[in-house]
C-alpha cells in the first residue's frame, strides 16, 4: 500500500493542486495538515469524485487536519490528541483504514522560542509521546505521519547554523521526537534512504526552493507490524505555481512476517480458551460445549447483549455462529447513531447456554462481577458471516427487544496478532432505526435487565416501514407521468417546520436557501416567473427569466428559489432584498429544485427522486448560469443540519424520495432550521433615541384564527439606512389605535420600551425575524431583523410551530416518555467532568419511577443553576419568579403569611424542572395532608475538616445502633456530597419542635457519650477531626436532599439508598454519580429501602428510654 502526507498549507486554495497530484500519485491513504477551513467547507464532494473518502478535523486560521482513503471509509478512532480537553486547536486525527491504524497530525511550530508557544509545542509533544506509546503497545500496524515540526538532526537541514535559534531545531523537541523514536518506531525516509540528505519544506522567503536550502520535518513513522518497501518525497510538487511550501512525502508499506512463538500450539477445540480462564467449582458460569443445531435453528441464530460491570461496566455481544457465541466486549455499548463507532475487543468465544446468565462471578475469578442480560433476541447475517469473520467486515440485522436494524462490526486490527483484536461496532447507515445520539440514547433510556422486565421486541412495539429504494442516480422512472395541457397556475407544495430530524434512508437532503421562492412557467418558450402567491416577478428579475429561457424547453413548470450568494458561497436574504428593491439582479441566482411539469408530461404522481433525476439531466446537459440545479446531499439529515448551521445557513429542508409533487403543506417535504425564524406582521413601531428619523425597534405581531396576537418587539438587524426607509413606509400606516389587545402590548418587566412612546400602524408590511425561542408568554426571545417580505401577504402571517416528526417514524420510546423539549443540551453542567444538561435530563427521567416516591406529596424545595455548578445557583421554594410547566403549586394555608409552596408529582413535571436547569430536589420531612407533623426524622452526618471517611461510616453504625437502643429502626442512603443520611420513618403524630428537639437529644447523648468522634454544635470550628450529626434538618421548613437527587458539586454525586449491609463497601458520600446511578440500579435485584415505606415508627417509647422531655407545643402563625 502506498500511504503519504502532505502539509497543503490552504486546501480550498490548493484544490487544483491537490486533485492533480491524487490522479497522478494515486496514493492509499494521505494525512492533510494545514487546512485552513472548516470541517463544513472542505472539498469533500470534488475528492469524492477521485474516489478518496475523507475524514475532516477542520478548522480556520492555520489548523486543520484530514485522512483521506482511497476505496475505503476512514472509520474515526479520536478526532483530538488525548491528555488535554482544553486544547481545541485541530491538529489530531486517527482513523483505521483497511486494518491499519493512521495518525495524522500537525504539531505546533512553537515560534517564538522560548515563550508560551514554545512552552504549548512541549506540551503537546509530551502527549504526543504518551499516546504513541499507547499505540506502540497495541501490537496493532499503526502509521504516524504529518508535519512534525521538528528537524530531527542536523543531516537534516541545508545550513543548521542559520536556523539554530528555531524552535525547530531546540534540542527539547529533538529529544522529544527521539524518545518516540526509541520506542521502536521506523522513520520511513531514514529508512529507506539512510545516506542520502532528503528536504520536505522549503520557506517561501530568500528563494529557498530556488538554491534547495530545505528541512526534513514530515516524517512517517511505522510500527513494527509493517515493514518499509520503499520511500520519497515528491519535491517537483513544491516548484509548481501557487505551491505549498511543503512537499508530499510518501511511503510503499506492506505487512511485516509474523513472528512465530516457540513451541506454541494452536488451540483447536471450540471453547477452550473460554474454559481455561474460569474455575467451573468456582463461578457459576455455565461450562457448556459446542452445539450443533438443526436447519431450521440455524436459521434463527440469537443473539445477546449482556451488560457487565466487572472492573468497570461494559456491555459483551454475542452473535451465534457454528455452536458457540462469538463475542465481543464493547465498553461504552451499542448506540443507534451512525455517527458513534464504538471499540470493541474480540474476546473468546462463549458456550450457547451462557445467553441465559445473570448473576454474580465471584470477586478474584475471570470477569468478577455481575452480569445481566441487557438484550437478546435473533440476527441474520447479509452475506456469508464465517467470510465476514475472516476479512474483518460482518454485517448483520438484529431482532432484539432494545436493538433493531442494521449493524456492523469492523476489525480495525491485524488479524492473528498475538494481542485480542480490536473491532469497531456501529449502527449501519440509511436504515430505520437510525438515530442521532443527541435525541436518543438506548442505554440510558432502557437499562435494565430483560429478564426481569421483559419488553417485548422492538420490531413489534415500534414498527418501522421498510426503506424505500430510489431509483437509480443515472435514470429516472416517468412511467407514472401522464401528457396534459400546461395550467396556466400552480399552487406550489409546502414543507413542515419540525422539531427533530426524520429517521430512514427514504430522504433526500436539501439545504435550506435563505430567498424568495420562486416559479418558473415556460408556455411555448414564453416565461414568466410567479411566487408562491401567483405574483408576476418576471419584470424584476428578468435576468433569472432570459436564463430560463436559455434552458430551451417549450412547457414545464419549475420549481425553486432565488437567492444572492455572499463572498462565502452563502445565501444571504439582505443582499437578496436590496437586490430587488434597488433593480440590481445582476447578482441573483436561481436553484431549481424540482420540476412538477417537464415537456408536456405531468410529473406531479412521479415519486420526487425520479423528478429530480429528470430535472438533474436536464442541466447536466447545458453549462452552469444562473439558473442552477439544486443539489441534494447523500448524508444523513442530522450531519448536514450541523453542517448548515455552522456555515450560518438558515437550515435544511427533508422531502420523501418516493413522495408526489402536493399542493400546500405537506408532511413529505420537512424543514429543520437552525434557529427559529419566521414572518410577522408589524402592528407599530418607537423611534430611535438621537435619530428620530429611524425606527429604534419594531413591535410583532400575527394572526390566530380572527385575532392579531402581540409577539414581542424587534430592535437590531438594520443599518441607519434601512431604519429610516422603515420609518418612512410606517408613517404612512399609522392609525391612532393598536390592532393588537392593549394588555397584550404592555412593555414587560425588562423591556426597554416606555409605555406610551409606541406608534401603532395599520398591520400591512410584513417582516422576517430570526429568534432564540417562545417565552411561556408567547414573546421572541433575542429577535433579530431580516428583512421585509414583499412576496407574502399579511393576511397569511401566523405563528409556526414546529411538530414533532411522524409517529411511524419515531425511535424507540424511553420508559415513562416526558415528551419535555431540552433547550441547550451540550451546555457543559459541570466542567470536571464535561457532563451537559442533556445528560442530567436523561438521568432524571430513567430514575423517575425510583424517586417519584420521595418526592409526591411533599413540599418541595429546588436548586436551580442556569449556567451549571460553577456559576450562581438559586434555592426556589415558590413559584413566584419562576413557573415550571408541570410542577403543583400546594394550597396557600399550609404555611400562612408564605407563598405557596411546591410539588414535583410526576416525570413529567421532574424532567420539566431538569429542563429549566433544577439541580437538586430538597423536601419537607412532612407529606402536605398532615403538613406539621413530620413523617420521618432524619440524621445528616457531616463529616468536618480533616475526618475519614472510615469516621463517617463508623459514626453512621453508631447512630443506628443507639436508634435501635432505642427502638427505632432506621435506613441509610449517601448524601451525594460528603456525608450519609440515616433516615427514621415515623408516624405523624408529634409535631416539628418535638421531633427537631427529640432529634437533638439524640445527637446530644452521643457528643456526651463519644465526645472524641461527636459534637453537638455545628460550625467549621467545633468539627475539626469529629463529626457534627446534623438534627437541624428536622425543623419546619427545614429540607434535605432527597433520595436520587444530584448535586450542584463537582462530580454531580447522587444521594442513593443503599442497604446497611453495604455501608463498609461504600467509598464516599459521592460514590454514585448521573453518569452511574441509573447503570448501578440497573444491577439490583431488591429494594433496600422496600421495607421503608410500609414502617411508620412512634417515638413515645424512645422519648422514655432516653428521658426525653417533649417541650411545650408552640403556636404556629
Amino acid at each position: 500500500m502506498r500511504i503519504a502526507t502532505w502539509n497543503i498549507n490552504n486546501v480550498v486554495k490548493r484544490l487544483d493542486l491537490l486533485c492533480d497530484w491524487l490522479e497522478r500519485a494515486k496514493p492509499d491513504v494521505v494525512a492533510l495538515q494545514e487546512l485552513k477551513t472548516s470541517t463544513a467547507e472542505f472539498p469533500a464532494e470534488r475528492l469524492s469524485s477521485l474516489g478518496y473518502q475523507c475524514l475532516v478535523v477542520g478548522q480556520r486560521s492555520w489548523n486543520g487536519v484530514a485522512l483521506l482513503a482511497r476505496g475505503h471509509e476512514p472509520l474515526p478512532v479520536v478526532t483530538a490528541l488525548p491528555g488535554d480537553p482544553k486544547d481545541k486547536d485541530a491538529r489530531y486525527v486517527e482513523a483505521a483504514v483497511n486494518g491499519v491504524l493512521y495518525a495524522c497530525l500537525y504539531l505546533p511550530n512553537g515560534n517564538p522560542q522560548p515563550g508560551p508557544k514554545f512552552d504549548y509545542k512541549l506540551r503537546w509533544f509530551e502527549r504526543m509521546r504518551n499516546r504513541a506509546e499507547e499505540l506502540w503497545s497495541s501490537g496493532q500496524p499503526v502509521v504516524l505521519l504529518g508535519d512534525w515540526n521538528v528537524v530531527p538532526t542536523d543531516a537534516d537541514i541545508y545550513k543548521p547554523d542559520t536556523w539554530r535559534d528555531n524552535a525547530l531545531l531546540q534540542p527539547e523537541p529533538r529529544e522529544a521526537f527521539a524518545a518516540i523514536l526509541a520506542q521502536g518506531w521506523t522513520d520511513a525516509l531514514q529508512a529507506a534512504h539512510p545516506k542520502h540528505k532528503l528536504f520536505t519544506f522549503w520557506d517561501y522567503r530568500r528563494k529557498r526552493w530556488e538554491r534547495d536550502a530545505g528541512l526534513r520535518i514530515d516524517h512517517i513513522l511505522v510500527s513494527e507490524s509493517l515493514k518499509v518497501v520503499d520511500a520519497g518525497v515528491d519535491r517537483e510538487e513544491r516548484g509548481r505555481e501557487n505551491a505549498s511550501d511543503h512537499a508530499p512525502v510518501w511511503a510503499e508499506l506492506r505487512a511485516a512476517r509474523p513472528r512465530r512463538a516457540a513451541g506454541k500450539k494452536q488451540q483447536t477445540e471450540p471453547l477452550s480458551s473460554y474454559k481455561a480462564k474460569r474455575d467451573f467449582s468456582k463461578t457459576a458460569e455455565p461450562a457448556g460445549t459446542p452445539v450443533r443445531r438443526s436447519k431450521a435453528k440455524r436459521d434463527r441464530q440469537v443473539f445477546v447483549i449482556q451488560k457487565h460491570w466487572a472492573s468497570r461496566l461494559h456491555y459483551d455481544v454475542r452473535l451465534e455462529l457454528d455452536g458457540v457465541m462469538v463475542s465481543w466486549a464493547v465498553p461504552k455499548g451499542p448506540s443507534y447513531d451512525p455517527a458513534v463507532k464504538q471499540m470493541a475487543i474480540h474476546v473468546e468465544d462463549h458456550p450457547i447456554d451462557y445467553n441465559t446468565f445473570e448473576g454474580d462471578i465471584p470477586k478474584g475469578e475471570y470477569g468478577g462481577g455481575t452480569v445481566i442480560v441487557w438484550d437478546q433476541g435473533t440476527w441474520e447475517p447479509v452475506g456469508d458471516p464465517r467470510e465476514g469473520l475472516a476479512k474483518g467486515k460482518l454485517i448483520f440485522k438484529l431482532h432484539g427487544q432494545k436493538l433493531a436494524g442494521l449493524w456492523e462490526l469492523v476489525r480495525i486490527s491485524k488479524p492473528g496478532d498475538k494481542k485480542q483484536e480490536q473491532w469497531i461496532f456501529f449502527k449501519k447507515r440509511g436504515d430505520a432505526w437510525a438515530r442521532p445520539s443527541t435525541e436518543y440514547d438506548v442505554i440510558a433510556a432502557l437499562p435494565d435487565s430483560v429478564i426481569t422486565q421483559p419488553l417485548g421486541l422492538v420490531e413489534e412495539r415500534e414498527p418501522r416501514s421498510a426503506a424505500v429504494l430510489r431509483p437509480r442516480a443515472d435514470t429516472a422512472d416517468l412511467r407514472q407521468a401522464k401528457r396534459a395541457p400546461l395550467p396556466a397556475k400552480l399552487q406550489p407544495q409546502l414543507a413542515t417546520l419540525v422539531s427533530s430530524v426524520p429517521q430512514g434512508d427514504d430522504w433526500i437532503v436539501e439545504s435550506k436557501f435563505d430567498g424568495y421562492r420562486l416559479l418558473a412557467r415556460i408556455d411555448e418558450g414564453d416565461v414568466r416567473l410567479l411566487t408562491r402567491n401567483g405574483h408576476d416577478w418576471t419584470s424584476k428579475v428578468e435576468s433569472i427569466a432570459r436564463a430560463v429561457a436559455d434552458l430551451g424547453l417549450d412547457s414545464a413548470w419549475l420549481d425553486g428559489e432565488i437567492v444572492v450568494l455572499n463572498e462565502a458561497g452563502v445565501p444571504d436574504f439582505n443582499r437578496l432584498q436590496n437586490a430587488i428593491d434597488n433593480a440590481r439582479t445582476s447578482d441573483i441566482q436561481m436553484f431549481v429544485f424540482d420540476a412538477p411539469f417537464l415537456g408536456g408530461m405531468d410529473l406531479r404522481d412521479v415519486p420526487l427522486a425520479s423528478r429530480r433525476e429528470a430535472l438533474r439531466a436536464l442541466f447536466e446537459q447545458r453549462e452552469d448560469g444562473i439558473v442552477r440545479f439544486s443539489q441534494s446531499f447523500d448524508v444523513l439529515p442530522g450531519q448536514l443540519l450541523d453542517a448548515a448551521c455552522r456555515m450560518g445557513m438558515e437550515g435544511i429542508i427533508v422531502k420523501r424520495a418516493d413522495s408526489p409533487y402536493t399542493a400546500g403543506r405537506t408532511e413529505t417535504w420537512l424543514k429543520l432550521k437552525c434557529t427559529h425564524r419566521q414572518e410577522f406582521v408589524v402592528v407599530g413601531f418607537t423611534d430611535r433615541a438621537g435619530a428620530a428619523r429611524e425606527v429604534g425597534s419594531l413591535l410583532l405581531g400575527y394572526h390566530e384564527g380572527d385575532a392579531l396576537r402581540f409577539a414581542g418587539s424587534v430592535g437590531t438587524g438594520w443599518g441607519s439606512a434601512t431604519g429610516r426607509e422603515l420609518k418612512t413606509a410606517l408613517s404612512k400606516l399609522r392609525v391612532s389605535q393598536p390592532t393588537v389587545a392593549p394588555e397584550e402590548a404592555k412593555p414587560g418587566r425588562w423591556s426597554r420600551r416606555r409605555a406610551g412612546s409606541e406608534h401603532w400602524v395599520k398591520p400591512d408590511m410584513v417582516v422576517e425575524v430570526a429568534f432564540s425561542e417562545w417565552t411561556p408568554d408567547g414573546r421572541i426571545r433575542h429577535p433579530v431583523f431580516r428583512g421585509v417580505r414583499s412576496d407574502k401577504p399579511a393576511a397569511d402571517i401566523v405563528r409556526e410551530d414546529a411538530k414533532p416528526t411522524g409517529a411511524a417514524r419515531s425511535a424507540p420510546k424511553m420508559p415513562q416518555a416526558t415528551g419535555v423539549k431540552v433547550t441547550n443540551p451540550e451546555r457543559v453542567i459541570d466542567p470536571s467532568t464535561g457532563m451537559r444538561k442533556v445528560d442530567l435530563v436523561r438521568y432524571y427521567e430513567s430514575v423517575a419511577e425510583w424517586m417519584l416516591p420521595h418526592l409526591k406529596g411533599r413540599p418541595v424545595s429546588l436548586v436551580r443553576g442556569p449556567t451549571g455548578i460553577t456559576g450562581e445557583l438559586f434555592f426556589q421554594k415558590h413559584d413566584d419568579k419562576l413557573s415550571i410547566p408541570h410542577v403543583r403549586n400546594l394550597p396557600a394555608h399550609l404555611w400562612p403569611g408564605h407563598a405557596e409552596l411546591l410539588e414535583v408529582s410526576s416525570a413529567r413535571a421532574l424532567v420539566a424542572c431538569a429542563q429549566m436547569n433544577v439541580i437538586e430536589f430538597h423536601t419537607w420531612n412532612s407529606l402536605a395532608k398532615n403538613v406539621d407533623k413530620p413523617d420521618r426524622m432524619l440524621f445528616d452526618l457531616d463529616p468536618g475538616e480533616g475526618t475519614s471517611w472510615q469516621h463517617v461510616q463508623e459514626a453512621a453504625t453508631l447512630v443506628r445502633a443507639l436508634l435501635s437502643e432505642l427502638g427505632l429502626e432506621s435506613w441509610l442512603k449517601t448524601s451525594g456530597g460528603k456525608g450519609l443520611h440515616v433516615v427514621v420513618p415515623l408516624a405523624p403524630r408529634f409535631d416539628y419542635d418535638t421531633v427537631k428537639a427529640f432529634s437533638q437529644a439524640v445527637v446530644q447523648h452521643l457528643a456526651r457519650t463519644i465526645p472524641s468522634r461527636f459534637v453537638a454544635k455545628s460550625g467549621a470550628s467545633n468539627r475539626v477531626g469529629k463529626l457534627f450529626v446534623d438534627y437541624l434538618r428536622n425543623g419546619h421548613g427545614a429540607t434535605t436532599a432527597t433520595a436520587f437527587s444530584a448535586r450542584a458539586r463537582p462530580g454531580l454525586g447522587v444521594s442513593m439508598p443503599v442497604s446497611w449491609d453495604d455501608l463498609p463497601k461504600l467509598k464516599s458520600g459521592a460514590q454514585w454519580t448521573i453518569g452511574t446511578a441509573r447503570e448501578y440500579l440497573s444491577f439490583q435485584r431488591t429494594d433496600p429501602w422496600s421495607a421503608y415505606w410500609t414502617t411508620r415508627l412512634s417515638l413515645t417509647a424512645a422519648m422514655t428510654t432516653l428521658g426525653f422531655v417533649a417541650p411545650k407545643r408552640k403556636s404556629r402563625p
